[in-house]
């Protein structure tokens, strides 16, 4: 599509106006609000001088919003505020005018649905008061725009100005002065507008947010007279060149993340969204409504006062006159698509979508003017200043119907397969599945095959839900597409709950295809997925555990840990894959295997390994059924492991008969440069039996070797500090502390001994 071709279509739509304008104004006849001040006095109208200033003894001086922070600032705002809660209303009959005033309002703005007004606050502004250029932030949920209402107060000046869009309205509250009426103003919040200075007088106004709440039914946009029919050549150009890519046509409008619906849809944009989902509708296209984020980050162009002295500040969708600095050279730069919805105004859970500029469609370059939100940072440690943009339109995006899967799998790979799992889970035919699948083989196998070894683990994990759909389908020749080598990232990294999927609607085709590409070379990457598929075999598959069972000598001698790239939250403990090669020792047959598998399961009874892995998985559930099978090694380990337990718990364990400690094991073959002549002393000092008190008198870096040393390797010491003297001088003096570790373990062993006790395993028990 060309460039002109583009512009008279974007020219088209944005000849399309809405019933509603972007600012309102006008006046109503004078009701009386009945406004009591904290301080007890009730305000008469018109203001008298006496009670502006008695409005101005209560009120603090009004901020202005910088992001994050609250500021005062004369140069920005001067003006005197109230806190709505800080009032006292003593007319009921003022809520109904405003209500009244609102309903007048929202039609004039075009806002569909039932519109409330939440007070905000009563702002006060005398003489050489004013408010610099801002946007009004969403102050609470639903809000899209502000109401002032300006009460019968006499000055000269202050009139407000509210831009959008190269337009502006200019309303002048002190020249349409009047004691019988009340005049008011509305405008959308992400419209620009300022407060010039008041000349004379006091200018008294109360403001209002005005809010759509969530949920609100409206009835949906309809499109006007002919706007389709102008559209349709347009838009069928713009989807003909976009191929199976999808376009995001710009709305007029900023939103926020929270605030975009096509019920919160401001002015011309609802009209220009109505036009454009009938249009797709008509020539083909799907349609959302979404909301486009341009992201920009990079230097600070900003001269500090202090340029060492962090500063923050952030200009957002909020009452702002500007954040300090300036955007520099841009370092980093992204561009998304998230917060769908349909045309029926529901959400759809597309997630984020990263584009390219090719794929937006607007006569405003997105990044160009006042970003909706602003965020600066100065020099921090090594980091230079900073500053972020963030830009933020609607949009309607469209895309070919049946490009709706690809689009999907290319832009959110991630939720792409989690809906097509979701698609199996409710048993959805194999048309409805057909499109999603091969989008995502195509994708799954491209994004596999281009990623580096290291890199493969994000995309396999990302791929899980699709492999688990496929299950769930039982499509054979989706599986066959997936039992290739590119696809073995996936299965190494596949779950107990994903192995037991697969083996119930396949076999045990999936495990066989992966116990086939698994070697001594990479035994090491693939034994954790091993034992997920073992684990699920003994519930699925026997016959397929009896196969891996006589391999699992092997998995547990590979004389290699676990390759870290591979290994996440699901990774097999030692004591369930203990408790598995105990289950499925039954199965294995050969002498020489299970006299392999019974030297590695009882690794030579040391007493660590005991208590560690091989009681605890003798205490597991999940299949200690097989415990009791014929040929099962299970009783005589057990039986081995509690005699030795026992006898364990009768060696007597008194306490120390005078100051000797024992030297820990790993202190004696520590490296060379730890063994100085001060260790050596300590080394001494330990096992002598009359001291119990060792001072070194050092330098402080001698002395922290020592303290180090000490804690390293869990001396039986206490250590403290004399300070007296230069240098100081390191106490250690001996504790119990190892045979009160002792009596610990004693407690532990015999609670460990009495839950092995409890275990009845029915099977032919022999020696170890």
């Amino acid at each position: 599509m060309s460039n002109d071709a583009e512009t008279r279509f974007l020219k088209t739509l944005q000849s399309i106006r809405g019933a509603g304008r972007f600012c309102v104004h006008g006046s109503i006849p004078f009701a009386f609000p009945g406004i009591r001040l904290r301080s007890g006095e009730e305000l008469a109208f018109p203001l008298p001088p006496s009670q502006a200033r008695a409005v101005r003894d209560v009120a603090e001086a009004a901020p202005y919003g910088m992001g994050a922070e609250t500021r005062r600032d004369e140069s920005v705002r001067r003006c005197w505020q109230i806190d709505a809660a800080g009032l006292e209303w003593t007319q009921p009959g003022w809520q109904r005018t405003v209500e009244d005033l609102v309903k007048q309002i929202a039609g004039e703005l075009g806002v569909e649905g039932k519109v409330s007004a939440m007070p905000y606050k009563l702002l006060l502004y005398e003489k050489g008061g004013f408010f610099l250029p801002h946007r009004d932030t969403e102050k609470e949920p639903g809000m899209f725009g502000s109401l002032i209402i300006c009460l019968p107060s006499q000055h000269a000046g202050g009139a407000l100005l509210v831009r959008h869009q190269g337009r502006e309205e200019r309303v002048d509250f002190g020249a349409a002065h009047d004691a019988t009426q009340i005049h008011y103003a509305a405008f959308f919040a992400d419209c620009e507008h300022e407060v010039l200075p008041v000349t004379e007088g006091f200018r008294l106004c109360l403001a209002y947010n005005l809010v759509v709440p969530r949920g609100t039914k409206t009835r949906a946009p309809s499109a006007t007279a002919n706007a389709p029919e102008l559209l349709l050549p347009g838009l069928r150009a713009v989807a003909e060149a976009a191929g199976n890519d999808l376009t995001a046509i710009l709305l007029e409008h900023r939103y926020t993340e929270d605030g975009l619906s096509i019920a919160a849809l401001k002015g011309d944009d609802r009209a220009r969204a109505a036009a454009l989902f009938e249009t797709a509708e008509r020539a083909g296209p799907t349609a959302r409504l979404a909301l486009v984020s341009l992201y920009q980050m990079g230097q600070l162009d900003e001269d500090y006062e202090d340029s060492y002295r962090s500063r923050r500040s952030r200009r957002g969708y909020r009452e702002d006159s500007g954040a300090e600095g300036e955007m520099g050279e841009i370092y980093e730069e992204t561009l998304t698509i998230a917060h769908w919805r349909t045309p029926t105004d529901k959400r759809d859970g597309m997630g984020t979508f990263a584009i390219s500029e090719d794929c937006i469609l607007s006569l405003a370059t997105l990044g160009e003017g006042e970003p909706d939100e602003k965020f600066a940072e100065g020099y921090t440690g090594n980091a230079g200043c900073t500053m972020e943009h963030w830009y933020r339109r609607a949009a309607i995006v469209i895309w070919p119907q049946d490009a709706g899967p690809a689009i999907l799998a290319r832009y959110n790979f991630s939720a792409a397969c989690e809906k097509f799992r979701e698609m199996a889970e409710r048993k959805s035919g194999a048309a409805a599945l057909a499109p999603f699948s091969a989008a995502l083989l195509d994708e799954a196998c491209r994004r596999l095959g281009d990623a580096a070894d290291y890199q493969s683990a994000p995309v396999a994990l990302a791929v899980h839900p699709l492999l688990h759909g496929i299950a769930l389908s039982g499509s054979e020749e989706h599986l066959q597409h997936m039992l290739r080598p590119v696809f073995l990232p996936v299965f190494r990294l596949a779950d107990r709950a994903l192995w037991l999927a697969l083996l119930r609607a396949f076999g045990d085709k999936p495990a066989v295809f992966f116990l086939r590409h698994t070697t001594p070379a990479n035994l090491s990457s693939h034994v954790n997925a091993l034992f997920h598929a073992l684990d699920a075999a003994l519930n699925a598959a026997p016959e397929l555990a009896r196969g891996m069972a006589a391999q699992l000598p092997s998995w547990f001698v590979t004389g290699e840990k676990p390759d870290w790239r591979f290994r996440d939250e699901s990774s097999v403990t030692p004591v369930h894959c203990w408790h598995l090669a105990l289950a499925a020792s039954c199965l294995v047959t050969a002498v020489a295997d299970r006299t392999a598998l019974e030297n590695v399961l009882w690794s030579q009874g040391l007493l660590p390994h005991l208590r560690e892995v091989l009681g605890p998985a003798f205490l597991e559930k999940s299949h200690r059924a097989w415990f009791a099978k014929s040929h099962s090694l299970a009783p005589a380990l057990l039986t081995a492991t509690v005699n030795t337990l026992a006898a364990e718990c009768t060696r007597p364990l008194p306490p120390y008969p005078d100051w000797s400690r024992p030297v820990p094991a790993a202190a004696l073959t520590a490296p060379r440069w730890q063994s100085g002549p001060l260790i050596m002393e300590l080394l001494t000092f330990m096992t002598d039996p009359a001291r119990g008190e060792l001072r070194i008198r050092k330098p402080q870096d001698m002395r922290s070797a020592v303290e180090h040393f000490v804690r390293d390797h869990q001396f039986d010491l206490d250590m403290t500090t004399d300070k007296k003297g230069s240098p100081h001088t390191l106490v250690c003096r001996k504790n119990d502390a190892s045979h009160q570790r002792s009596l610990k373990r004693r407690s532990d062993d015999e609670t460990l001994l009495a839950r092995l006790r409890g275990i009845e395993i029915v099977g032919k028990a022999r020696t170890i």
